[in-house]
């Protein structure tokens, strides 16, 4: 039920975010658009207000959306539609199972190990060439997750998941 509204209510976030981004364009007396710092701090602060689709999810900190904008994956496919942060108070659901082969539970919920979730929407086409279980997405919406462990110096990705909307896990 959560991800169904969640999902309903991303076109109206998107459209924010490009109101936002809009926005940030500056004046007359703004750094140039050009300049990377500029660019930096509205990503860092765009990144800030991503949800998550978990409740009680705690959020990055500034070191970690600070490493995000070095992912490949961020200067690729953009802002992603979902930030997780998966250590204490986290949910190990059934599509988070797969982080039990990198880590235990209680390195997990003791915050010794922490992982970043982030998720983006993608054209079915990318769905299938990408998904090993064959499943036919059938016209749902379809994402891919990547987790990264937060390491002090980096994020190092440790899981990708290729899934559409009502598919069982």
């Amino acid at each position: 039920m959560f991800c169904k509204l969640n999902h309903e209510l991303t076109p109206i976030f998107l459209s924010g975010l490009i109101l936002l981004l809009t926005a940030c364009g500056g004046n007359g007396n703004r750094q140039s658009t050009d300049s990377p710092e500029a660019t930096a701090a509205d990503t860092i602060a765009v990144l800030r207000e991503v949800g998550s689709r978990y409740a009680q999810t705690s959020h990055p900190d500034s070191a970690t959306l600070a490493a995000m904008l070095r992912l490949p994956d961020i200067q690729r496919r953009g802002i992603p539609e979902h930030v997780d942060v998966i250590g204490p108070n986290s949910v190990i659901s059934e599509e988070r199972i797969e982080l039990l082969n990198i880590a235990t539970t209680d390195e997990i919920f003791s915050g010794r190990r922490r992982f970043l979730e982030l998720s983006w929407p993608i054209v079915s086409s990318e769905y299938i060439a990408n998904d090993a279980t064959g499943s036919n997405p059938d016209g749902n919406p379809c994402h891919m997750t990547v987790r990264y462990e937060i390491l002090p110096d980096a994020l190092l990705t440790v899981d990708t998941l290729y899934y559409h909307d009502g598919m069982e896990f």
